[in-house]
């Protein structure tokens, strides 16, 4: 068995330039990627970090923790917080809805993701890394 790669593991302050600096850190590693890996990478992680920001409860010195490991089955990704008063979940979204279609387009791009809970809240999404 091939052991994964660990491509990015980054903590993020829950502030609002958090999503900016995960577009950043993709950017700079966008050629070790096929295709348009690097741009739906940086969506979706993007997308994550900006529902932490939304929905969890942080606390003095919490962090958001992004990471990317490169696998035999595809690019993984994890978006992890403290969590909020509820677990993610897809919803059906109204078309007059102004927010809300973070994970409707995880669903649409990734291949499969879920969510764990325990100590922190973590989204995950996996999707193969191919033009």
């Amino acid at each position: 068995m091939v052991p994964p790669t660990e491509i990015i593991a980054l903590r993020v302050d829950p502030a609002p330039s958090a999503p900016a600096e995960i577009r950043r850190a993709i950017h700079e590693l966008r050629d070790t990627f096929a295709g348009d890996t690097a741009e739906r990478l940086a969506l979706l992680l993007t997308e994550l970090v900006t529902n932490s920001l939304r929905y969890a409860h942080f606390k003095p010195r919490d962090s958001i923790s992004v990471r990317v490991e490169r696998r035999v089955e595809g690019l993984f990704g994890w978006v992890c917080d403290p969590g909020g008063l509820s677990i993610p979940k897809l919803e059906e979204k109204r078309l007059d809805n102004v927010g809300g279609r973070g994970l409707v387009l995880v669903d649409a791009i990734a291949r499969r993701w879920g969510v764990r809970t325990g100590d922190r809240t973590c989204v995950w999404f996996e999707f193969d890394d191919v033009e």
